[in-house]
């Protein structure tokens, strides 16, 4: 009897730790190592834009001005006035002075002539650029200048720069002024100094009427 008490009681504990042994939760599985993850691609910056083609200036036109002056000056003037030489003589001059457009209008051309045989002659080319008038000139003497002028100005237009002739280089001023409102009938008249516009000396002087 009491070997199966023995037994019993051995069955038991082996009976209880077996069912320990059972309650006991099983270990979980081992975590599998973590893929390390790739790196991530540098974005590639979009390729810069084409730069942009310059705008093409807009073509030039004639001035308005241009076209006014040649308005206000077409006809033919006859002049009347006098040249003075340097050694202080003058001789009179009777001449003829006409205005016309040229080169597409963007210029004005003025020609100037003595009516006696063989007499002084000069041609002149004027136009604007927005801002100031230029004036190119040569005569039938071989001389020529180049001036500029602001525009009109309490009446008068005066023309300055430098000139080219017999006598040298120069500077030279021309003076346009208006005679009355009728806008036909101006007078003229011309200065050049031989010591860089210390001292100025009249050249010519006349009136012009249409």
């Amino acid at each position: 009897m009491r070997n199966l008490m023995r037994i019993a009681i051995s069955m038991s504990i082996i009976a209880g730790f077996a069912g320990a042994a059972v309650a006991q939760p099983k270990p979980a599985p081992p975590t599998p190592p973590t893929k390390p993850t790739p790196p991530t691609p540098p974005v590639k910056a979009p390729p810069p834009a084409p730069p942009t083609p310059p705008t093409a200036p807009a073509m030039p036109t004639p001035s308005a001005e241009v076209a006014a002056f040649v308005k206000a000056n077409t006809g033919t003037w006859k002049c009347t006035g006098k040249t003075m030489m340097p050694d202080g003589t003058s001789m009179d001059i009777k001449a003829t002075m006409k205005t016309k457009f040229a080169l597409d209008k963007f210029w004005a051309n003025m020609t100037f002539a003595e009516t006696k045989k063989n007499g002084y002659k000069f041609e002149a080319y004027r136009t604007f650029d927005g801002k100031k008038w230029h004036s190119i000139s040569a005569d039938n003497m071989g001389g020529s200048d180049m001036t500029s002028s602001d525009g009109p100005k309490d009446g008068k237009i005066v023309w300055s720069g430098s000139s080219r002739s017999s006598m040298g280089d120069t500077l030279v001023r021309h003076t346009e002024e208006a005679v009355g409102t009728t806008g036909k009938e101006m007078k003229v008249y011309g200065e050049y100094s031989m010591d860089k516009g210390k001292t100025w000396a009249k050249g010519y002087d006349a009136v012009c009427k249409k």
